[in-house]
C-alpha cells in the first residue's frame, strides 16, 4: 500500500469483532473502508456500532438481488443473496464494493452503479485479511474499481462450489482456501461453505450450488454414505462433482475424481510409530475413531494391520486394543472417551487418534489423570497445533497430510475435465511421519 496515493485508512476487520454472531434474516456482513478511523465491521442491524446502523437500514430488498442486479448508491447496502447462516462480505467505499473474500485471494470489486457478480460465501468466524483490505483500499484510491479494470486480472470464467466438512478444523479450512486460490488462477470464483459436520446441511449446500448453476462442485464429505444422495442430484443436473480427503461410499453416485491422503498407508505409519514409541513393549492401547469418514476408517484399518502383524510375531509383547471409541474428530468428545477408558484401564500405555484435535483431546484427559509419562499418543494430520504438541512432547508423532496440495490438485483435475480430458478416478497422496526431531527443526514452530 506504500506506493498507493490513497488517503484511505485501513485496519484489520474480522467476524466477531463486535463480540458475537447476530445475523439478520439474510446473514449479511458489512465491512467498511473509509477515511474515518472508525472503520467497522458487524452483523445485521443489532451487531453493528451505532454509526453503522444507518447504512444497514436499507437492506430490505436484498432478497431480490441476484447476479445481474444493478447496484444503486444509497439503496443497496448488501451484496446477496446468501443462504441463511452464511455470510456475503462487501466493502462500501468511495467507489467500490467487495462481494466476497477468501483469505489469501483478491476479493472481486464491483463499482457502485455497476452490475453485481456472483458473490462468494464466507464462513462464520473467518477473519478478513488486512492484506486484502489494504489492497482494496489501494485499488479504490488509485482508480481501480473492478477486476476488469486491473491489467493483470484473470478472465472470469465461472463459479466453483466448495463445501468443506467443518470450518472448526484448520485442515479443511486450508484445503478450501488452497482450492479457491487454484480456482482463481484459472479464472474461477470459489464459493466456500461449511457443512458443520451435518449431512443435511451439506446436502442443502449442494442443492444451493445446483440452483446457482455452478460449473463444478468440490466436497469434503460429512458422511461418506449419506452424501451420495446430494451428489446424485448434482449428477442429474449435469454438474461434475469432485471430492477431497473424505469421499463418497455410495457407488451409485458419480464422482469425477477423488483426491485424498493414502489413509491406509498413513494408518500403517501410525502403527509403526506406536511400536516405536512403546519400544517393543506390549500393553493396552485405545483407538479414537470417526467412523462416518472413509478416510478415518482407512487409518484405523492400517493401524490395526500393523498391530496385528506385531502380535503375530511377538507372543511375549502383545498389544491389546482395549477399545475403539468415537472421538468425533474433536477435542472434547475425545477427551471424554479417553477419560472413560482410563477409569476402566488405568494401565493404558497408548492412544491412536485419527486427527490432531482428537489427539489433543486425549492429551487433556491424560494430563488431568497425571499419566503423561505412562501413555504415548500418536495423532494424524500434521496441523500446526499437532506439530507444536509433538515439539512439546505431548504427542509422540503424526503421519502428516498435505491439505493445501489436496485442494489445489482437486481443482487442477476440474480444469482437466473442463478441457475435455478424463482425470484419474483417485489420486492418493502419501503421508510423511513427523516426530519430535522434525518439530525441533521446524522453523514455523515456536
Amino acid at each position: 500500500v506504500a506506493s498507493c496515493t490513497s488517503s484511505l485508512s485501513v485496519r484489520e476487520l474480522g467476524l466477531g469483532r463486535w463480540s458475537r454472531w447476530h445475523g439478520n434474516r439474510r446473514g449479511t456482513f458489512l465491512a467498511q473502508v473509509g477515511e474515518d478511523p472508525r472503520d467497522h465491521a458487524g452483523f445485521g442491524d443489532g451487531g453493528n456500532p451505532p454509526e453503522a446502523r444507518s447504512t444497514l437500514a436499507t437492506t430490505q430488498d436484498v432478497d431480490s438481488e441476484d447476479p445481474g442486479h444493478q447496484l444503486r448508491p444509497g439503496v443497496d447496502h448488501s451484496v446477496g443473496p446468501c443462504a441463511p447462516g452464511y455470510l456475503t462480505g462487501r466493502v462500501a467505499g468511495p467507489a467500490a464494493w467487495i462481494d466476497g473474500s477468501v483469505p489469501g485471494t483478491w476479493p472481486p470489486c464491483v463499482p457502485l452503479g455497476g452490475v453485481l457478480q456472483s458473490a462468494p460465501l464466507m464462513k462464520k468466524q473467518t477473519w478478513l485479511s488486512i492484506a486484502a483490505l489494504a489492497a482494496l483500499a489501494c485499488s479504490i484510491g488509485c482508480g481501480g474499481t473492478s477486476d476488469a479494470g486491473r491489467g493483470n486480472a484473470v478472465e472470469k470464467k465461472g463459479v466453483i462450489g466448495i463445501s468443506i466438512m467443518t470450518s472448526e478444523n484448520p485442515f479443511f479450512v486450508e484445503l478450501g482456501e488452497a482450492a479457491a486460490e487454484e480456482a482463481a488462477k484459472h479464472g474461477y470464483t470459489a464459493k466456500i461453505v461449511s457443512g458443520d459436520k451435518k449431512s443435511e446441511t451439506q446436502a442443502q449446500q449442494v442443492q444451493d450450488f445446483i440452483a446457482a448453476k455452478v460449473d463444478a462442485i468440490l466436497l469434503t464429505a460429512v458422511n461418506a454414505q449419506l452424501v451420495g444422495a446430494a451428489i446424485k442430484e448434482a449428477n442429474a443436473a449435469g454438474i461434475p462433482v469432485f471430492t477431497a480427503d473424505t469421499g463418497c461410499a455410495d457407488e451409485t453416485a458419480e464422482v469425477v475424481c477423488h483426491v485424498a491422503t493414502d489413509n491406509f498407508g498413513g494408518g500403517k505409519q501410525a502403527g509403526d510409530a506406536m511400536l516405536e514409541a512403546l519400544g517393543g513393549k506390549g500393553g493396552k492401547v485405545l483407538i479414537l475413531s470417526f467412523d462416518v469418514a472413509q478416510s478415518c476408517l482407512a487409518r484405523v484399518k492400517g493401524f490395526r494391520e500393523v498391530i496385528d502383524a506385531h502380535n503375530a510375531a511377538n507372543q511375549n509383547a502383545q498389544i491389546e486394543i482395549v477399545a475403539e471409541l468415537p472421538g468425533e474428530a474433536a477435542r472434547e468428545p475425545s477427551s471424554r472417551a479417553t477419560a472413560d477408558t482410563l477409569e476402566k484401564h488405568s494401565d493404558l500405555i497408548g492412544v491412536f487418534a485419527i486427527n490432531d484435535p482428537s489427539a489433543l483431546g486425549a492429551v487433556a484427559a491424560i494430563e488431568a489423570a497425571g499419566k503423561q509419562e505412562q501413555i504415548k499418543i500418536i495423532g494424524f494430520d500434521g496441523q500446526d497445533i499437532g506439530k507444536q504438541a509433538i515439539k512439546e512432547g505431548k504427542i509422540y508423532a503424526d503421519p502428516i497430510q498435505f491439505p493445501r496440495r489436496m485442494g489445489s490438485l482437486a481443482v487442477q483435475q476440474m480444469m482437466r475435465y473442463f478441457d475435455g480430458e478424463v482425470p484419474p478416478k483417485h489420486i492418493p497422496i502419501a503421508t510423511s511421519l513427523y516426530r519430535k526431531a522434525d518439530a525441533d527443526a521446524d522453523p514455523d514452530l515456536k
